[in-house]
């Protein structure tokens, strides 16, 4: 599976490189890789100090910032009232 965080020489724009090498638009279109995609349990990021990441250029930032971003879009949602009427509301447009 391919993440944000993924590590290597070839890494240019993190994720997005990833894409393209294992064609992932395949990957949440199946079934197994739906289920693979949703038993997955990711490590949150590392969160850098202030100074760390106003020192990085804008690829190096776009990829720390897609690492955090991948983590947060991965969480469980919590079925709170304001879920359910949100969800409600949607269903009815």
């Amino acid at each position: 599976m391919v993440t944000a965080t993924e590590q290597g020489p070839d890494r240019q724009r993190g994720w997005r490189t990833a894409l393209d090498r294992e064609e992932l638009q395949r990957y949440l279109t199946t079934l197994e890789g739906w289920r693979e995609f949703t038993r997955q349990d990711p490590a949150p990021p590392v969160l850098l100090p202030d100074s760390v990441r106003d020192a990085m250029d804008q690829d190096e930032r776009l990829d720390y910032d897609d690492g955090r971003l991948d983590y947060h879009t991965r969480l469980t949602v919590a079925a709170t009232s304001t879920l359910r009427t949100v969800v409600h509301t949607g269903r009815r447009a």
